[in-house]
């Protein structure tokens, strides 16, 4: 079965802060500060956006490996696909995302 693609939203909020509660919803590995957060689902982006109507976001290709687990964004994410795909049509495993993947 073909992979999907998955997307990572990046919301930057202009007039305030992000209200604590939501901080849970940040996607861990990728950079945070007090206005800026990386969110998974649409829902998850709808509800930050009512926060603050001036925020601002952009949607980016997500994937993680199915070897470690490493997300990877945009044109990395792309790359990773691609690969998983051949992978699939040659009757492979999964393949590695990187040197370091295990």
């Amino acid at each position: 079965m073909p992979a999907r693609e998955q997307h990572a939203y990046r919301i930057e909020f202009h007039s305030r802060n992000i209200p604590s509660c939501y901080l849970s919803w940040r996607i861990p590995e990728f950079t945070h500060t007090q206005r800026v957060i990386w969110v998974r689902t649409r829902k998850q982006r709808d509800e930050l956006l009512c926060c603050d109507r001036s925020a601002t976001w952009s949607s980016h290709l997500y994937r993680r490996c199915k070897r470690c687990g490493r997300k990877a964004l945009g044109v990395a994410a792309q790359i990773m696909m691609a690969d998983e795909k051949l992978a699939r049509m040659r009757g492979e495993g999964p393949p590695s995302c990187g040197k370091w993947c295990v």
